[in-house]
């Protein structure tokens, strides 16, 4: 029997989910989230990538769709509640590579993420209090001081912080786009709810999580990670979103709290 090839996403066109998936939300401030997740769970595969000649052309709505894409996977694949601190680190540190996230964030923004933690300097950002408060509320955790990032005059002045980054506390949207994995509004009210498939004999515990729906996705995993059985060591849990697919093998922090991909120590940078 002849089986139809096997067709990539992006030779159809096609780089963004179902309304269906993500609930009714305006996929233009979030169309680069598709590609950001599928390429990290197909490295090998060719999808549609951020570059330098795509922040020279995109609108503001395609630049703020980028910059969600950042902090999306900063937040719920790094398990980061401040971002921007975890950014700033990050690039302290030379960018290293040695998490997908960070070796993705390398390769679609390179020196230029220094931007990003440019406008959460600056005094007018507000979307970075706004989004811990939003995650911490979400998560069951204390809230904690704001710390603003120190200020980089140089950078400042570049034309991509004067046309897209000046507009208001959030000109990019992100403290209502971001926080969509674990608003309530979005998660166990307005879909089924997941499904969970465990093994408790395995060393470490493993379980997967399999859901529907893109937004409360976050939630459901803190939620229904709470109602695994105690062990000594961390459970992994496999993240499948139907219309996405794989997100990545999560463990929970004992000392954030927070559900991660990864190392750990990549996980700690952005908690302050």
């Amino acid at each position: 029997m002849d089986f139809p090839m096997a067709v990539n996403p992006v030779d159809r066109g096609r780089t963004q989910p179902s309304q269906a998936a993500f609930l009714g939300r305006d996929d233009e401030w979030v169309r680069w989230n598709t590609a950001a997740w599928r390429s990290l769970a197909d490295p090998g595969g060719e999808y549609p990538r951020w570059n330098a000649r795509l922040r020279e052309t995109a609108d503001h709505i395609e630049q703020a769709a980028a910059v969600v894409s950042v902090l999306e996977l900063a937040m719920f694949g790094l398990g980061w509640r401040r971002p921007d601190i975890g950014l700033a680190a990050w690039i302290g540190l030379g960018r290293p590579t040695d998490h997908p996230i960070l070796a993705l964030l390398d390769d679609w923004w390179g020196e230029d993420i220094a931007l990003i933690t440019t406008w959460a300097g600056h005094p007018d950002c507000a979307a970075f209090n706004l989004l811990d408060e939003q995650v911490s509320e979400a998560c069951g955790l204390p809230s904690q001081p704001f710390q603003q990032l120190r200020r980089n005059p140089a950078l400042e002045e570049h034309p991509w912080i004067q046309n897209h980054c000046l507009g208001g506390s959030d000109p990019f949207h992100s403290s209502f786009h971001v926080p969509v994995p674990v608003l309530p509004n979005y998660s166990c009210d307005r879909a089924e709810p997941p499904r969970w498939i465990t093994n408790s004999t395995s060393n470490p515990p493993t379980a997967t999580m399999i859901t529907s729906r893109y937004p409360g996705w976050y939630a459901h995993l803190v939620h229904g990670g709470d109602k695994l059985p105690s062990s000594t060591r961390s459970w992994r849990v496999d993240v499948v979103i139907q219309p996405f697919g794989w997100l990545g093998q999560y463990r929970r922090s004992r000392q954030t709290g927070m559900w991660f991909t990864g190392r750990h120590r990549w996980h700690m940078l952005g908690h302050p």
